[in-house]
């Protein structure tokens, strides 16, 4: 799901949770809106907003470690793929076909991982169709065949990254969690609403609070 749309759903929600809590304000009784009940709102809330704190601290503290697993993965992938061109030029004149291929493959897999300038020629090329196609290569020499171990070995490893980094993209934060977390700031902004004063700096304080809270999970 696009992180934008998230943010926009949660801004929604909460904003809307600080106005119906005014606009409930105008019918609750002036005993449940006292000095008793406030507390008691306040404390409880204070629970909830404790929690809701937590599991977003969690949650940054999750996303942000996916996001160094897979900047380490992107530049070790990287680094295979030049290791790999490397090495066909080495073994030869023989290995252009197999060059084509990887440039292909290159365009394909940074397409998948969500750079859509790099859309690659149809039909794709997978790693499989890299891996076959240097299997096939006939080496003639000793040095020829350690380039083709090692091209071999390489993209084994590629594929492996990839599919790794491909879960990482395709992973996201759980559904479940983020409607919990979503329902938790509904109930805290509209306590806040219940009992905030009727004018426009509190309404507009409130308003940009939550929009804040949106951008935070884009």
């Amino acid at each position: 799901m696009d992180s934008f749309f998230i943010g926009l759903g949660v801004f929604v929600l909460v904003a809307f949770g600080t106005l119906l809590g005014m606009r409930l304000q105008r019918y609750l009784p002036v005993h449940h809106r006292d000095d008793r009940t406030r507390d008691v709102v306040n404390l409880g809330i204070g629970m909830v907003a404790a929690m809701a704190s937590l599991v977003l601290g969690l949650l940054i503290a999750s996303v942000k470690g996916n996001f160094d697993t897979a900047s380490a993965d992107t530049k070790t992938l990287a680094g295979d793929y030049i290791l790999i061109n490397v090495t066909l030029h080495e073994y030869g004149r023989d290995a252009e076909p197999v060059l084509k291929l990887l440039r292909s493959n290159v365009h394909y897999a940074a397409w998948i991982l969500g750079f859509p300038e790099q859309r690659p020629p149809k039909p794709a090329v997978h790693f499989t169709d890299v891996l076959q196609a240097i299997r096939l290569l006939k080496p003639t020499d000793q040095a020829q065949t350690d380039a083709r171990s090692y091209a071999l070995q390489l993209t084994v490893d590629v594929g492996k990254l990839f599919n790794a980094l491909r879960g990482d993209a395709s992973g996201s934060v759980p559904p479940l969690l983020l409607i919990v977390l979503s329902g938790w700031l509904f109930i805290i902004f509209l306590s806040f609403g219940l009992f905030a004063p009727r004018n426009p700096v509190a309404t507009i304080t409130l308003i940009i609070c939550a929009a804040s809270i949106g951008d935070a999970f884009t």
